[in-house]
């Protein structure tokens, strides 16, 4: 803890300082010049050291009680990141910021949310304002409508920003962690297993493994056969990723489940663009997403791609990926290519092919973001499917959310009284063992 270790410098400063008081009663009694100079200096840092004990410590204090106040794990003070929970509580993985300080930071699974993290000084609600006491319903209504009866505290809590063409804001962090959280919830690959690396800076490095370390047998006084894992850095910049939507003045104004409503559509759409630039993101502007990532695999279902007959190509990826010491836990593929897995029939007896255990042990999951008009050699209709431990997939996220209220502008929307609501947050990804996972190329219809 940054408390013990101040004691300890505390406790150093003053032995060296009475070794040197002693060493001098024990001599004559009489100070040097150059031992005055050197106590002096001594006990002016014993004064310092002391001093920035107790701030620490009242820090300290501090930092646990926002925690307890917010339902979150205490804070671990030895940890540089402040946000951190206790060790043991969440899995971590040590980054590099912009700044080039280390620190380990939380890496969260798909149930652990970003609110459930400890909030910083910050992040703090302004005196008598709950978390509970904020709706992101009543903050929209009120831009929409410029009165803010009944949304006291969401005015008090809310820094306005000058965008839209009815305002914009930031919105409170606690509020705005609902809804990342909720984006992630939807999102099918955060669903495949990929992991959230809150992000307190724009930028934040991590470390890649490419290849693993090999272990040797050593006979007698024969030297150790020398292995290395291998690493390189990947750098998350954290990207703008947003979210349009449209809704009626009526929907705004009067719908009683407006918050709930706004919510989920925000989130959904936010999950949509997640997942896309997660698989296929080409890195301009957006993720490098897991089908562009050098080091990835691919089973190629041929030159010009061909229709599924069996279950033959995912089970070529398993291997690939176990072959890698990899463990394939999740598959993703689109509507069409569920369709034609769940049609697979027996060429014996016509009924229903029986998916190997390969296949069978994989988490199954449908995302329309992975599209049928991928041009594979002559085919201009093909698809592809992902498979593999997506855990290998971490995005780095930060806890902001900027809303913005607009009037429709078309004419149409104009005469409907429509309204524009975009929002958006700040994500990166990598894959950080990219032969962990596996792409399927060129799939086809019959």
């Amino acid at each position: 803890m940054k408390v013990r270790r101040q004691r300890e410098r505390l406790s150093e400063t003053k032995a060296r300082l009475d070794e040197l008081l002693n060493g001098i009663q024990k001599r004559d009694g009489r100070m040097k010049p150059d031992e005055k100079r050197q106590a002096d200096e001594l006990t002016a840092q014993l004064q310092a050291e002391g001093l920035l004990l107790d701030q620490l410590v009242e820090q300290e204090k501090r930092d646990i009680e926002f925690a307890r106040s917010t339902g979150g794990p205490p804070v671990d003070p030895i940890n540089p990141w402040p946000r951190t929970p206790a060790p043991g509580t969440y899995d971590q993985v040590e980054t590099v910021g912009p700044d080039g300080r280390r620190a380990v930071v939380p890496l969260l699974k798909r149930e652990q949310a970003i609110a459930g993290l400890p909030m910083g000084p910050e992040d703090q609600l302004p005196d008598g304002i709950k978390r509970g006491d904020l709706s992101l319903g009543r903050l929209i209504r009120s831009m929409v409508t410029g009165s803010w009866a009944g949304a006291e505290a969401e005015k008090r809590a809310t820094q306005q920003v000058s965008v839209g063409s009815l305002g914009g804001f930031a919105v409170p962090t606690p509020l705005a962690v609902d809804v990342i959280d909720l984006a992630r919830n939807l999102a099918q690959t955060v669903k495949a297993g990929a992991r959230t690396v809150p992000m307190e800076f724009t930028t934040l490095d991590l470390l890649k493994q490419v290849g693993d370390p090999t272990g040797y047998w050593r006979a007698e006084n024969a030297a150790i056969t020398e292995s290395d894992a291998e690493f390189s850095l990947v750098k998350l910049k954290a990207e703008v990723l947003a979210a349009l939507v449209r809704l009626s003045v009526e929907v705004v104004e009067d719908a009683p489940n407006f918050s709930n409503v706004i919510q989920k559509a925000i989130s959904s759409a936010l999950a949509l663009e997640l997942d896309r630039a997660l698989l296929l993101g080409d890195g301009l502007g957006k993720p490098l997403g897991v089908f562009d990532t050098v080091g990835v695999g691919e089973i190629s279902m041929g030159v010009n791609g061909a229709a599924l007959t069996s279950y033959d190509p995912f089970s070529q990826a398993v291997e690939a990926i176990q072959t890698a010491n990899g463990v394939a836990t999740a598959t993703i593929y689109n509507a069409r290519t569920s369709g034609a897995l769940d049609r697979l029939k027996s060429a014996i007896d016509a009924q229903p092919l029986i998916p190997p255990a390969s296949f069978q042990n994989l988490t199954r999951l449908v995302s329309n973001q992975i599209p049928n008009d991928q041009v594979h050699g002559s085919a201009t209709n093909a698809s592809c499917a992902f498979v593999g431990g997506f855990d290998n997939v971490w995005i780095g996220m930060r806890k902001q959310l900027i809303v913005e209220v607009f009037r429709a502008g078309d004419d149409d929307s104009v005469k409907s009284l429509q309204i524009l609501i975009r929002a958006y947050l700040r994500a990166d990804s990598a894959v950080v063992r990219p032969d962990h996972l596996c792409k399927i190329t060129g799939i086809i219809p019959a």
